[in-house]
């Protein structure tokens, strides 16, 4: 009996022993595998913030405001967006352009005068326009008119000579503008307006308004 229980005893133990053997193997491979994972796993980076783009202010046309300018020495007043820049200018020519984003075309219009050794006749006036559009083929790509020099319009509250053209600017887009001129008093007046022809219709209201406001001063 002593013998059986002692055998008994014996077992337990070595079933003891064996137990708490495989709770160490098992802890110490749970606690190896954990470091494993440790050591093996690749941090996660933060994500870049990526910066949101600012939108540029673009005023609708519906919320233009003009503003009136006056030039003694250019003799010629005229009336122009308030947000628009001053670009270009001289003793008798001066433009304004379109704030738009790096890389884009914005409208501009250009407003000059000359004065003339006498009055201009219908015919020199055409050849004063036809020599400006000339002088623009020269300088911009694809530039094209057809021709059509027309009377539809005033300028300087006299009918002027008037004519479209679009040309491809150096981002290839397609431009288009009008050139008008008028005269009086041995002087020749010229209004040139142009941008985007996807966006000209839409701007084309501005155009007039500043080609109606063109006045002598």
């Amino acid at each position: 009996m002593k013998k059986t229980i002692a055998v008994i005893l014996l077992v337990l133990l070595a079933l003891m022993l064996t137990a708490c053997q495989d709770d160490n193997q098992e802890t110490n491979e749970n606690a190896n595998n954990a470091n494993a994972v440790n050591v093996n796993a690749t941090p996660t980076p933060a994500p870049t913030p990526v910066p949101t783009a600012t939108p540029f202010p673009r005023v609708p046309v519906e919320n233009y405001v003009m503003i009136w300018k006056s030039n003694p020495n250019r003799g010629i007043n005229y009336m122009v967006p308030t947000h628009w820049e001053q670009g270009e200018q001289g003793e008798r020519y001066v433009t304004y352009y379109e704030p738009v984003p790096s890389g884009e075309t914005g409208f501009r219009v250009s407003f000059t005068n000359k004065k003339m050794s006498k009055e201009p006749d219908s015919g020199r006036m055409r050849n004063e326009l036809r020599d400006l559009l000339d002088q623009m083929k020269e300088v911009y790509d694809q530039f094209e008119t057809d021709g059509n020099i027309s009377r539809d319009y005033s300028l300087v509250r006299f009918r002027g000579f008037h004519s479209y053209y679009t040309f491809v600017d150096e981002y290839g887009v397609k431009i288009k503008g009008f050139a008008i001129m008028a005269t009086y008093n041995r002087r020749i007046y010229c209004m040139t307006f142009q941008g985007p022809e996807a966006r000209f219709d839409t701007m084309s209201p501005i155009g007039t308004k500043m080609m109606e406001s063109m006045a002598r001063s």
